[in-house]
């Protein structure tokens, strides 16, 4: 009976747990998806440009980039615990330390992409021309994102979900 009692007591911690997980993954999913309607706004209403087909193959790229960026920040987030830099449990230590570590990472990785799809404005094909300057866009929008709302979706996550 006492063994009977310990596997259901871990199946429910497993079912809580992806039931946690899937919490952070809604928040990385529109973190990701929300910076493609949000580059949209920018390229058609301020750059007064129009969406062409090209570019919305940009939401294969930004899927694999955006994952990528999050797994820093996140990954950051959990090896804080174990560092010895931060004092005891203060989230607040913890979260400063994860950002300035990941924020470094992040950057470099956005700025090279950003800057990679930048060199396609010398292209003399509109359409090549056109999407790499919006995908440089998506992709510094989504960085933005991951760097405000998914940070502080982190921070939601551990306080109110986790504890």
């Amino acid at each position: 009976m006492l063994l009977e009692n310990g596997h259901a007591a871990a199946r429910a911690r497993a079912r809580s747990k992806q039931k946690i997980d899937s919490a952070l993954e809604r928040e990385l999913d529109f973190e990701i998806v929300f910076s493609l309607p949000v580059a949209c706004s920018l390229w058609t209403v301020f750059l007064g440009q129009k969406i062409e087909f090209f570019q919305m193959l940009t939401v294969y790229m930004i899927l694999g980039i955006g994952a990528d960026d999050a797994f820093i920040l996140y990954d950051a987030w959990l090896q804080a615990r174990f560092s010895d830099e931060v004092g005891g449990d203060d989230r607040g230590a913890r979260f400063a330390w994860a950002y300035r570590r990941s924020f470094k990472a992040m950057l470099v990785t956005t700025t090279t992409t950003c800057g990679s799809f930048l060199i396609g404005v010398a292209s003399t094909l509109p359409q090549v021309r056109n999407f790499c300057i919006f995908a440089a866009i998506v992709v510094l929008v989504d960085w933005l994102f991951c760097e405000t709302f998914f940070a502080s979706a982190i921070i939601v996550y551990d306080r109110f979900i986790v504890n």
